[in-house]
Formats: C-alpha cells, structure tokens, sequence
C-alpha cells in the first residue's frame, strides 16, 4: 500500500546522476520504512513531467499530496510513484 502525504510544500528538491530526491516540509519519513527523502529515478519515462510538477509547486509554493512506497533502489529511499498538485 502507498504511503500519502497530503497538503505539503516541497522543502528541497537536490539532482544527481541517476536521482532527483525531494522532500517535503514538516515530513521526517516520506514513507513507512524509508527516510525524509523521496527519489524519482532519472531512467524512468515519467520523470520528467513529475518533476515539472515538483518544480512548478516549489516555484509557485503550491501544496502537493505525494503517494510513495519504500524503495529496492536505492535502499533506504520511497520511490515517488504519483503526485497531486493542489
């Protein structure tokens, strides 16, 4: 089952090669079992538009509800798998 976090700002969004991680103000597990980040992977085809819409709720200060899961890769991590942009 997918973890929701609903009506939130996105504190941080940080890139490296392989993964975008964002997190959300006031969350300290984005998932159960994972940490304060979430991850979309920079391979998937759809991380693009996912991205488009973080960055478009950072730049306007929109809310967003977040539906993620604990990822296999990277360990630790809650794979981003929908969005929701108020």
């Amino acid at each position: 089952m997918a973890n929701k976090q609903t009506n939130k700002s996105i504190e941080f969004i940080q890139m490296d090669s392989t993964y975008i991680y964002i997190s959300l103000k006031g969350i300290p597990n984005m998932c159960t079992g994972g940490n304060v980040w979430g991850v979309l992977n920079q391979n998937d085809v759809s991380h693009k538009n996912m991205l488009s819409v973080l960055l478009t709720a950072k730049a306007t200060g929109g809310l967003v509800d977040v539906y993620s899961n604990v990822c296999t890769s990277p360990s630790g991590y809650c794979c981003i798998g929908n969005i929701l942009l108020h």
